[in-house]
């Protein structure tokens, strides 16, 4: 019997006749059938959550860089602005003017009411930064319902 490697080497590569040698006899299960409309809706949900998510963090960096600078104003830059010679002679033309306006009074009263200015802006960026990660756990948890989020945020706490 003539050797096949031979033979084959003689005759040269010939790929009209090609030999499948690994082919294997298997037959082919029926795959499942698998639902896509829940793949579907999981995935619309994940990116209306993830929205929602990115949305919350622009609100709370836009909340810092207002409430930052209010607090920085109220600070800092309250003087400067009702010691400003600028403002006062505006203040002393609107006086001139028939308008009755007390700068030291108004300076006086934020005075008073600068701490609790500075509080209730800490609270408002403290609550931005709570729904913040209140987004994050619903996408997390695949929640839609703020109401059903927020309900599970009380249920860890008590």
């Amino acid at each position: 019997m003539p050797n096949s490697i031979d033979d084959t080497m003689s005759k040269g590569i010939n790929f009209k006749n090609r030999r499948n040698w690994e082919k294997d006899e298997k037959v082919e299960e029926p795959r499942p059938v698998v639902k896509p409309r829940k793949d579907i809706e999981q995935l619309t949900r994940q990116q209306g959550l993830t929205k929602k998510y990115n949305q919350s963090k622009v609100i709370n960096a836009s909340g810092f860089a207002i409430n930052g600078g209010s607090i920085w104003f109220i600070i800092f830059g309250m003087y400067n602005f009702f010691n400003s010679p600028d403002v006062q002679n505006h203040v002393e033309l609107l006086n001139s003017l028939g308008i009755n306006i007390d700068l030291t009074a108004i300076q006086e009263t934020i005075e008073v009411w600068k701490n609790h200015l500075i509080a209730l802006i800490g609270s408002f960026q403290g609550f931005l930064m709570w729904y913040q990660g209140l987004c994050r756990k619903m996408k997390e948890t695949d929640t839609e319902s703020l109401y059903e989020a927020i309900n599970n945020e009380l249920g860890e706490m008590l």
